[in-house]
């Protein structure tokens, strides 16, 4: 396992160092719980999952991780319910894509007896959603005042929207097209899951043709 690790940091650091790689990972953790992991199979713990996150956050200078989390798992319990809970919290996830169980037949989970009742799976889930709301407001909210590089893809109401390498959305205000142009921006607000900003030198008008995709 100590190979394991060091093969991992080495990993991170070698990718840290490639300048077409963006540095957006979705690990898709599916429970906090390490209980519940092993109930659907899953060959890895939340130790080890914190681990990959820790290598990641400290070989890159800017990362984001996403991820996805099953709630009301077949045998899922209340208390493997505020570990999943406590465990998406700490890790500060930049998006959490929040799914409740589904019965699919000819899975094993299928045939569980264990099966957790609509009712405390839909209020388990919604206690999920409000943890992803508030790590989405954290990583838009910390990125205020800083300055990024956007990948401009289309227009949303008034605000020309584009993506940052971490894959933050921002939005910025202008009557140029900016389709597909790699441009410079000040982070001033954030909103939800997106971030307002302004362009810096002319708005964008006289550059970013020699970054334009």
């Amino acid at each position: 396992r100590d190979n394991n690790k060091n093969w991992a940091s080495t990993a991170a650091k070698k990718m840290s160092k490639l300048e077409k790689l963006c540095p957006h990972f979705h690990l898709s953790l599916q429970s906090g719980s390490d209980d519940i992991l092993r109930a659907m199979n899953r060959h890895y713990t939340t130790a080890e999952f914190s681990d990959a996150v820790d290598r990641l956050r400290a070989a890159f200078d800017v990362v984001s991780v996403t991820t996805d989390i099953i709630t009301g798992f077949p045998t899922e319990t209340e208390e493997n319910c505020k570990q999943s809970l406590e465990f998406a919290k700490k890790i500060g996830f930049a998006k959490i894509h929040v799914f409740p169980f589904s019965p699919r037949k000819g899975t094993r989970a299928y045939d569980m007896k264990e099966q957790v009742p609509p009712d405390i799976k839909k209020r388990r889930t919604a206690e999920m959603l409000e943890v992803a709301k508030e790590s989405a407001d954290a990583f838009y909210s910390a990125k205020v005042g800083k300055v990024v590089s956007v990948l401009f893809e289309h227009r949303k109401g008034d605000l020309f929207t584009g993506l940052t390498p971490d894959y933050a959305e921002v939005g910025v205000k202008t009557d140029c097209d900016l389709t597909n142009k790699i441009l410079t921006a000040k982070i001033i607000s954030s909103r939800g899951e997106s971030c307002l900003g302004e362009l810096l030198e002319n708005g964008g008008k006289d550059f970013g043709e020699e970054k334009g995709i």
